[in-house]
């Protein structure tokens, strides 16, 4: 969330907290469910327009009172292609209760210039996938966001961003022995505030 195309310089820091919900609704839903979060990523300039970090957070998804709560964590790289292009990766964990889920998305993100060196417009797509270490359950999807970033500071960063969600999973082994296939849709908005500082 909040990612425009730039990256930072070797030995700058960004730390960022970003945090939202929204809704889906899928072929083996009744109706919609709701989900929400909060995250948080540390960022490192190694120089040659490149990043690396972390992220990780929390979620909520399904029906108040009735949900499931997960976990994440990854590490993160990004390279910048030039002033308003950038292709980014990940790789990571999701728990959920005692399962394990092992995935990586792939993405890349526009960008406008500065206006009056503070306001920027952006654009993403990411490509997703999960598989569960059991081999049992995947889920595999994608995400197109757009938002709006401002930067008060040089230092300082606040944004808003909403986006759109697509997937399908797969179950080898449902309570029936039968594989079931389903897909989901839904979107989302978000807000991110996030600090840089020269290490």
């Amino acid at each position: 969330a909040g990612e425009t195309a730039e990256t930072l310089a070797p030995r700058e820091v960004s730390a960022a907290v970003y945090g939202g919900g929204g809704a889906f609704t899928g072929s083996d839903n009744s109706g919609s469910e709701c989900c929400g979060g909060a995250m948080a990523r540390v960022r490192v300039g190694i120089g040659h327009a490149q990043e690396v970090g972390v992220e990780g957070g929390g979620y909520f998804s399904g029906h108040p009172g009735h949900g499931s709560i997960w976990g994440t964590g990854k590490l993160a790289w990004k390279l910048q292609l030039n002033e308003h292009y950038a292709i980014v990766a990940g790789v990571g964990l999701t728990f959920i209760g005692g399962t394990v889920g092992l995935g990586g998305d792939a993405g890349v993100i526009a960008s406008t210039s500065p206006w009056r060196d503070q306001v920027r417009l952006y654009a993403a797509l990411r490509a997703t996938m999960i598989v569960e270490t059991s081999g049992e359950f995947s889920d595999g999807g994608g995400v197109l966001s757009g938002g709006l970033a401002y930067e008060p500071t040089r230092r300082l960063r606040v944004a808003l961003e909403i986006g759109a969600v697509g997937a399908g999973f797969h179950n080898a082994k449902p309570m029936d022995f039968i594989p079931s296939n389903a897909g989901y849709v839904g979107g989302y908005g978000a807000a991110l505030v996030s600090y840089a500082w020269r290490r």
